[in-house]
């Protein structure tokens, strides 16, 4: 798993029919830099102060994430072991939204 800023919402003009109602987001990760320089702060400060230095990606949200929320993300097999036994053709999943991080 790995930490990421939400940067926007992705709209779909077609996608699978098992995806019906998803909805997407567009997401930046976060680098060890970014969260050490930033230790112990509020994460909506954090939303404001994070420079996009990685290149973005798109994930699955079913939990109402908002831009500039930092997020906990699930990539490859993890992403898709929340909807098992059904198929869902994602590769990143947003798991958690977080309020605060202590670097130690």
């Amino acid at each position: 798993m790995k930490l990421a800023k939400v940067i926007g919402t992705v709209t779909l003009a077609k996608q699978h029919p098992t995806m019906d109602g998803a909805a997407f987001k567009l997401a930046v990760p976060l680098t060890e830099a970014d969260l050490g320089r930033l230790e112990d702060i509020p994460l909506n400060d954090l939303a404001e102060k994070t420079e996009i230095s990685s290149e973005e990606f798109v994930l699955y949200d079913s939990m109402g994430v908002t831009e500039g929320q930092i997020i906990g993300v699930g990539e490859g097999r993890e992403a898709v072991n929340p909807f098992y036994p059904e198929y869902k053709p994602v590769d990143a999943y947003c798991a958690l939204i977080l309020d605060r991080i202590y670097l130690r």
